[in-house]
């Protein structure tokens, strides 16, 4: 439902993570997909969720994030940088566990099974303990210090990096020591306990005085070192402790200043402005891992440039609306409804989308074979007005309105559609009427019947099935004709056993409806050459004055009065009573004792075409009248 909190993406990870196997088999992008979902989590803060529920931790609701991008930008950027270094972090102390479980020869980690150990065994397997010279000739229990500290860095294990420095503190500098305490420290007030990566000015121009004393050092991690904890040169390069892509993005997200601490001025924009000068080919790999420079983009905050890049991309064009439905839903990227009346393009700019177009195009691929999935995703478009032009596209393409809308059976119980587990009950009829005004506007009007039907409109439903009526009267009971007469005897029985007959606030469409209907029958007999009934049926529908005891011309007074379709079709049916009385007449000549009968006949053909000569009716139809009376004279 639209009004709960649902852990959207959190659900996405958990939906990738279960189908590894089979995205394993498309290309081997599982690992990825799983780490695109993982670090949009991250960066969100979708923390404590068991399949889609917040079990613990904070609850977010549709739209969490969207006053903080508009109202605090900079607090907006620093959140996301904050989580994709958690991502980052965590994703590389797992690489190093699964290291040296895979290499214990190797790594031969000892003592507690604390993160220090691990890490000093990922050093042994990294370096295959063959030392190169240029490290700094600084060793913690066999092992060279600067990466053990630059790996806990890495790994986000802050407290670790700190108790390694300390039990190396006669090679470290009281600078680093004392910067690395107030950078792993959280923020004053921060109950979340997580490090404020902060300096004070005093430390910074410290840091800094250091870097220059080292910065044509040989050890590259030292280097790094200090780079990252006083963001002393954000432009330097880490190519040397730089292995993958992972790494890269740590590196430049390290190197963002908080809000509080903004000496150097390196911002996330500055990060983005680097991934874009590099382009999608960099990180891509030749284009064989789109998912891969997706999670650059995504990193660096660029999100609505993230969903547009796997959106144009074909194999990975589902994804892409994923990432986009998931980053509105929390307002990382905003919505433009307006640019729908000047683009069909979803993304016509990097920083807003328009998601009713992005949802319509992306089901329309598949709203014929699954119309129920497309209604999944159309129901997902926040504007009303968007989502409701949407929805009745898909059902009048699909022409799948029980499933939709639902359907009212003949005894006036109704079955529930798809529609009505997700929408308002006053919403839900808005959508259903509206679809049938468009449906009578397409010329689909047995559609339009069958859904105004289900608003429960009686007057409009007669209306449709009056004009239907009219225009296929003469028709066969085959193809269009029979489906609108089927329609009509269904109609019919549903509300005489209903009583919804008697809503109907137009008693002249309600009498045109049922007289329609007989005249239907009446052509069906004549059809079938049973000339008597289908006289008789004429007869009781009041538009042929068969009776001698009732003036033809009282008859004709009342035509200019009936409902159009009869208008239209009364010669219609005037010739074809006529034909049933020459049918009848000709099977009397035969039989010399039916000469009163025969005489019967002859006065109701000439009454008829008395009738046929007061009424407005084709030429052709009043020739072929008096060519039949004149043979019957």
């Amino acid at each position: 439902r639209r009004d709960e909190p649902f852990a959207l993406v959190s659900s996405f990870y958990e939906c990738v993570s279960s189908s590894a196997g089979v995205f394993s088999q498309n290309g081997g992008h599982a690992r990825d997909l799983e780490s695109l979902w993982g670090l949009l989590r991250d960066i969100i803060g979708e923390y404590g969720t068991v399949r889609g529920k917040f079990e613990s931790g904070p609850i977010l609701r549709p739209g969490a994030l969207s006053s903080l991008r508009l109202s605090s930008a900079e607090n907006f950027q620093w959140k996301c940088v904050c989580g994709a270094r958690r991502f980052f972090e965590r994703q590389y102390l797992q690489h190093i566990e699964a290291t040296v479980r895979t290499h214990l020869d190797r790594g031969r980690p000892t003592g507690a099974p604390t993160v220090e150990h691990t890490v000093r065994g990922f050093v042994r397997i990294y370096f295959d303990e063959l030392w190169p010279e240029e490290l700094e000739n600084a060793f913690v229990e066999g092992v060279p210090l600067w990466p053990q500290l630059f790996f806990l860095l890495r790994t986000g294990e802050l407290d670790a990096a700190l108790r390694v420095a300390h039990a190396a503190q006669c090679r470290v500098s009281r600078v680093f020591l004392e910067a690395l305490r107030v950078y792993a420290a959280p923020a004053p007030g921060d109950e979340s306990n997580a490090p404020s990566y902060a300096l004070s000015r005093s430390l910074r121009r410290e840091m800094l005085q250091l870097w220059n004393e080292e910065e044509h050092g040989a050890d590259p991690f030292k280097l790094a070192c200090l780079n990252l904890v006083g963001r002393c040169r954000p432009g330097a390069d880490f190519s040397a402790v730089e292995k993958k892509a992972q790494d890269f993005m740590w590196m430049r997200l390290a190197m963002v200043e908080p809000p509080s601490d903004a000496e150097t001025g390196y911002a996330l924009a500055n990060f983005a402005a680097t991934v874009n000068e590099y382009g999608a080919k960099h990180f891509s790999i030749g284009g064989s891992r789109p998912l891969l420079y997706a999670q650059v983009l995504l990193a660096s905050g660029q999100f609505g440039k993230a969903a547009q890049f796997l959106w144009r991309s074909r194999a990975f064009a589902a994804d892409g609306v994923h990432l986009a439905i998931a980053c509105t839903h929390y307002g990382l990227v905003g919505v433009d409804q307006t640019l729908a009346r000047t683009s069909t393009d979803p993304f016509p700019s990097d920083n807003a989308l328009n998601d009713a177009i992005l949802l319509s195009q992306y089901a329309q691929s598949f709203q014929r074979t699954d119309p129920r999935e497309a209604l999944q995703y159309l129901l997902l478009i926040q504007g009303d007005e968007e989502r409701e032009a949407a929805i009745r596209r898909v059902v009048l393409e699909s022409r799948e309105f029980d499933i939709f809308f639902g359907t009212i059976r003949p005894d006036g119980t109704r079955k529930r559609g798809d529609i009505e587990y997700f929408t308002a009950p006053d919403q839900r009829a808005r959508i259903i009427r509206a679809t049938a005004n468009e449906a009578e506007a397409r010329g689909q009007t047995l559609e339009a019947i069958h859904l105004f039907d289900l608003c429960e409109d009686v007057d409009r439903v007669l209306e449709l099935l009056v004009r239907e009526l009219g225009q296929v009267l003469t028709s066969e009971l085959s193809g269009i004709a029979g489906r609108v007469v089927q329609t009509a005897l269904a109609i019919r029985e549903q509300y005489e056993r209903t009583r919804a007959i008697d809503r109907c606030r137009a008693p002249a469409v309600r009498a045109a409806f049922a007289t329609l209907l007989r005249l239907v029958e009446f052509f069906e007999l004549k059809r079938q050459g049973r000339y008597a009934a289908a006289l008789d049926v004429a007869e009781v529908s009041g538009v042929v004055p068969l009776d001698t005891s009732v003036p033809a011309a009282s008859t004709a007074d009342t035509v200019n009065a009936w409902n159009e379709s009869i208008r239209a079709n009364l010669g219609s049916v005037l010739v074809g009573v006529m034909e049933c009385l020459s049918h009848m007449h000709a099977a009397a000549a035969r039989d010399s004792a039916a000469d009163s009968f025969r005489r019967t006949l002859q006065e109701r053909a000439r009454r008829v075409a008395a009738f046929a000569g007061m009424c407005d009716i084709p030429r052709e139809h009043a020739a072929q009248i008096m060519s039949i009376d004149a043979v019957l004279g």
